[in-house]
């Protein structure tokens, strides 16, 4: 089960991107290579980022284990799955060597409804 970023946060990115790009592009021409490293760089990077988490996701679940793909991707094997701590922003999921933060921002309010509902089936008994 794989839980998408919200197409509003994907439009962001990809519109930062593109703007970067452009503007980097245009100002290439009159300024030189500078402006390339200062736009178009990080304008690509931001495209390529856009793409990984556009194909990835933001959270996959599955039989064994939940990962949560940010920049680095970090798991959490279920059998290490201790318990499950609420934040304003977050949920924080805590593992015998590893804890994961998922951020409410990034899932539209059903997806974050089928995850939290998810995680407590996985929880050990007495621990959501």
């Amino acid at each position: 089960m794989v839980f998408s970023y919200q197409k509003q946060y994907l439009k962001e990115k990809f519109q930062f991107a593109l703007s970067y790009l452009i503007v980097g592009a245009i100002f290439s021409i009159w300024g030189g290579y500078t402006f390339i490293f200062v736009f178009v760089v990080p304008g690509i990077l931001s495209g390529i980022l856009y793409f990984y988490w556009k194909n990835k996701g933001y959270v996959k679940i599955d039989s064994t284990s939940i990962t949560k793909y940010k920049f680095i991707p970090k798991t959490l094997n279920w059998e290490q799955l201790e318990g499950m701590r609420y934040y304003t922003n977050s949920i924080k999921l805590i593992g015998a060597n590893t804890t994961i933060d998922i951020d409410k921002q990034y899932l539209s309010n059903e997806d974050l409804k089928r995850l939290e509902q998810e995680i407590k089936s996985r929880l050990p008994i007495n621990q959501s």
